[in-house]
């Protein structure tokens, strides 16, 4: 049996950098063996269970995790959206906010890897 690859521990690596069990490595993709640096974020425990469930909501497919297959099953039959749905959607948009302030992070820290690689700063 393969040993399971550790991305936290690769993460911390990679970047330098600490974090507790308050913050999970979301696989940006979905797919848990792709663990390249590249589709890894490191994101905050609460925020990252909220987006889960909240993609549950509009993704029938339990099969098909991604963003882009998203089905919008919470549109009713006659095609108008329920209340509901609209404030799904609505959190949904507040929580990919919310995500994208963490993206930044990584991308900053990805610049300052690269400035202290090539650079020495």
């Amino acid at each position: 049996m393969a040993k399971s690859f550790n991305y936290r521990k690769y993460y911390k690596d990679y970047y330098g950098i600490d974090f507790d069990s308050n913050y999970v490595i979301h696989h940006i993709d979905f797919d848990r063996s792709n663990n390249d640096i590249n589709n890894l974020i490191l994101l905050p425990s609460k925020l990252h269970s909220r987006y889960h469930f909240l993609l549950t909501g509009f993704n029938s497919d339990k099969n098909n995790k991604g963003i882009a297959s998203l089905d919008f099953k919470i549109v009713s039959e006659c095609g108008s959206i329920p209340m509901f749905g609209i404030n799904m959607m609505k959190n949904l948009c507040e929580t990919m906010a919310e995500i994208d302030k963490w993206v930044r992070i990584k991308s900053d820290m990805d610049r300052a890897k690269y400035n202290k690689e090539v650079y020495g700063i």
